[in-house]
């Protein structure tokens, strides 16, 4: 089960990826041997990665980037980009991928931020020679930052003509209570989740007094942009006598 030597100037070539074990034995009448295992590997710190998809950046849109499959990203054992060096996904090398910020809430790689690829090793194919981190191949799923594209309860701006939110006055600081966000404010149609797509601030900030108000949408997390809504809410005029009654009886 080896391969005999029956001289120093012996060769063996081995050129395919695998293990080999090669007996080594001394000329005749010798009978002493020793066994070696050889094994050729692929380095994965010198092959050439092709991102696909990945190449450049992705505006986000709910889907993984890789959705059809991570063998989208091409590996090559040299720059050569051709099929005799293209190395097979799951034979040859692994994938393994993280957020660069570290964040493990968005398991399924859907939302914007740079992820990080990494190539792993597949015992008996390949692995890292050399010292050092582990090359990193990142991508970008960008945030949507159309401001023209966020509407509250299904208007822009301009088609605002009375408050969609609207409290009465008390003399005290009022804003509308998250819950009255629910299925309002859209980005291309799509329900945005308050705090988690976006934040709302009011301009004037103070909101006391009798009045109208612009509400200010911010995108957040997957989105960014900000647009305005003017009059959008209105702190309305109490009954004259209401504040001093309710002094009165507190």
């Amino acid at each position: 089960d080896g391969i005999p030597v029956p001289d120093p100037t012996y060769n063996q070539e081995f050129t395919d990826i695998g293990s080999y074990t090669v007996k080594i034995q001394g000329p005749k009448p010798a009978t002493g041997s020793t066994t070696l295992t050889i094994s050729i590997l692929y380095d994965l710190r010198s092959v050439t990665v092709d991102m696909g998809p990945g190449a450049t950046d992705n505006p986000f849109t709910g889907s993984d980037v890789y959705s059809s499959g991570l063998d989208q990203i091409k590996v090559y054992r040299t720059s050569t980009k051709t099929a005799e060096n293209k190395l097979t996904y799951n034979t040859d090398y692994g994938i393994s991928r993280q957020y660069a910020d570290g964040r493990t809430s968005s398991k399924n790689f859907e939302d914007a931020g740079t992820i990080n690829v990494t190539l792993t090793p597949v015992s008996g194919h390949s692995k890292y020679f050399g010292d050092g981190d582990e090359p990193v191949h990142p991508y970008t799923i960008t945030p949507l930052d159309q401001d023209t594209n966020y509407t509250l309860d299904d208007k822009n701006p301009e088609q605002i003509t009375d408050a969609i939110f609207k409290e009465t006055y008390n003399g005290t600081d009022q804003k509308p209570e998250d819950k009255e966000f629910d299925g309002k404010v859209k980005y291309k149609g799509t329900p945005l989740v308050l705090n988690k797509d976006f934040t709302v601030a009011y301009s004037p900030s103070s909101t006391v007094n009798a009045g109208k108000y612009t509400v200010v949408i911010r995108g957040i997390g997957n989105y960014t942009g900000v647009r305005s809504f003017a009059g959008a809410y209105e702190i309305q005029k109490c009954a004259r006598g209401t504040i001093a009654a309710e002094r009165m009886t507190t």
